[in-house]
C-alpha cells in the first residue's frame, strides 16, 4: 500500500500533538532543507533549515525530515506528524521493506533510530500545495545560504503565509 493524498490545505494535528512540515529545495544556488512545527491551533512551535552542499535533490527532502525529528527532539515533543510533499521519503519512513536510494541510507537510518523517542510518530504525504511554508522557508535559505533555527516567532518571511494558513483552518 502506497500513501495517497488528496489534501490541498495544511491541516492542525490532533490536541497533544505537533505537526512537522519539511521540504527540500534546490536552486541556482545550491540546496537547502527546512522544517516548520505547529500545533492544533495552528501556532508556530518553531522552525529550523540547513544549507546543504555536496546533495540531490531526494537527499534535501530526507535532510529536511531529519531536520523535523531533531527539532521535535530539541522540543522534547512526544506525539509527532512528520508531513512532506516527497512521496519516496514518506513511503521509505512508513514501509520499511521498500527500496529507496543508497544516497540516503544513512538519513533514513538516524531518523528510523530516533522513533523511540516518541510515543508516537506518524509520517504523511501531502500535496506541494498544502507544504507551503516548509517549501517558503527552504526556498529562502537556498537564496540566502542560511542555516537557522527559530523558536519563537517565526521568520518575517513566512509570517503572513503561517497567519493565512492558521486562519484557513481554524
Amino acid at each position: 500500500m502506497f500513501l495517497e493524498s488528496q489534501q490541498n490545505f495544511w491541516e492542525p494535528p490532533t490536541v497533544n500533538t505537533i505537526k512537522i512540515n519539511f521540504d527540500g529545495a534546490a536552486g541556482v544556488k545550491g540546496y537547502a532543507c527546512s522544517a516548520v512545527a505547529g500545533d492544533n491551533k495552528a501556532k508556530f512551535q518553531g522552525y529550523q533549515s540547513r544549507d546543504l552542499n555536496f546533495t540531490t535533490a531526494v537527499e534535501a527532502e530526507a535532510f529536511g525530515a531529519l531536520l523535523g525529528i531533531e527539532l521535535d527532539i530539541r522540543h522534547g515533543w512526544r506525539n509527532v506528524v512528520l508531513e512532506g510533499d516527497a512521496l519516496n521519503i514518506i513511503n521509505t519512513l512508513k514501509y520499511k521493506h521498500l527500496p529507496f536510494p543508497w544516497r540516503i541510507q544513512y538519513i533514513i537510518s538516524r531518523i528510523r533510530d530516533s522513533v523511540h523517542n516518541f510515543n508516537s510518530i506518524e509520517f504523511r504525504f501531502i500535496k506541494k500545495e498544502a507544504n507551503n511554508v516548509a517549501h517558503s522557508l527552504a526556498a529562502h535559505d537556498v537564496s540566502t545560504h542560511a542555516s537557522d533555527v527559530w523558536l519563537s516567532t517565526p521568520p518575517s518571511c513566512t509570517a503572513p503565509l503561517i497567519e493565512s494558513e492558521a486562519s484557513s483552518v481554524l
